[in-house]
């Protein structure tokens, strides 16, 4: 378990904990993707079977407060370029606004820090999310309609930590 807090925050400090997500955890996992599920920014919550693939296929972690409540996951894979896409983000809705989400994000590019590339997907109305990517380098690659086949667009963004590397999105 990983322990880190968010010492530029205004707000009254907070320590996080991040545990991985086991695959006995998958309830667990589809509960909280229940509880905060906003469909159009985020796509549909995950069910058992997609939990279960998601713990499998991610280094996943759920984020914990210091009284052990899963407050947030947190989530990525390493491609076979050795690039890496940050595939979940996702705090609990009486937490945000209060740093976990950078918290995790700086969590997620230190596990990726030897990508030479990492990518992520978000909802182009999800503007306090574009905004923290934008603000950890990540800039805005691609805009693509029906993304995960829900109706609705995404943005692919990216930050290049080596720029030998180039976008799996490029022709």
């Amino acid at each position: 378990m990983t322990k880190l807090s968010d010492k530029n925050s205004m707000q009254k400090r907070i320590d996080v904990s991040f545990e991985i997500a086991r695959e006995n955890q998958a309830a667990l996992l589809v509960a909280f993707e229940n509880r905060i599920a906003e469909p159009k920014l985020y796509g549909k919550p995950l069910d058992f079977k997609g939990a279960i693939h998601e713990i499998r296929n991610n280094h996943y972690y759920f984020i914990k407060n210091k009284k052990n409540e899963l407050i947030g996951t947190a989530a990525y894979r390493i491609r076979e370029d050795k690039s890496c896409y940050i595939s979940n983000v996702a705090v609990a809705t009486s937490y945000r606004g209060r740093g976990i989400a950078r918290i995790a994000m700086e969590f997620l590019l230190k596990q990726c820090s030897d990508a030479g590339r990492i990518d992520l997907v978000t909802h182009p109305e999800n503007c306090h999310a574009i905004s923290l990517y934008e603000s950890l380098g990540f800039v805005t690659e691609l805009y693509a309609e029906n993304y995960f086949g829900d109706g609705e667009p995404r943005f692919i963004m990216a930050k290049k930590l080596n720029e030998k590397r180039s976008s799996p999105y490029e022709s």
